[in-house]
């Protein structure tokens, strides 16, 4: 899968990169606001979706600095929420009710440097513990 990511993003044309653009704005859009200080964050998560966790194609198709990117990819794959095969790990966001929403607002948590996930569940849910990191 990794394989196919890398070939997809290498041969990614301007058309594609713009509809993957829309496609994670409107997204976005869904879950905050323009002015909400974690957009750019949960940008690069949403991103990951489509283009895999591929520091590079997510910074050219976004327009974010790739610096940026990085720190946030970093900390996504330390709590294994994108892995080194190039895939993610995003399948709490479906979880019916209000808990997608919420397991969407830890996994930004994660992405900002607030929580690391653990390996540990209890009750089918991942835990989660508070850091100190600045990026």
């Amino acid at each position: 899968m990794e394989k196919h990511i890398s070939e997809l993003n290498h041969n990614r044309d301007g058309k594609l990169d713009d509809a993957i653009r829309q496609e994670v704005v409107r997204i976005a859009d869904e879950w905050l606001s323009d002015t909400d200080p974690s957009r750019n964050v949960a940008i690069v998560m949403i991103a990951g979706l489509f283009l895999g966790p591929n520091v590079d194609a997510i910074a050219k198709t976004m327009g974010i600095d790739s610096g940026f990117v990085q720190c946030v990819a970093d900390r996504m794959r330390a709590s294994k929420l994108w892995t080194e095969t190039g895939g993610v790990d995003y399948a709490d966001w479906l979880a019916g009710d209000y808990l997608g929403v919420a397991n969407f607002g830890l996994d930004l948590d994660v992405a900002e440097g607030v929580f690391v996930r653990t390996i540990d569940q209890v009750d089918g849910q991942y835990l989660f513990k508070l850091v100190e990191e600045e990026c």
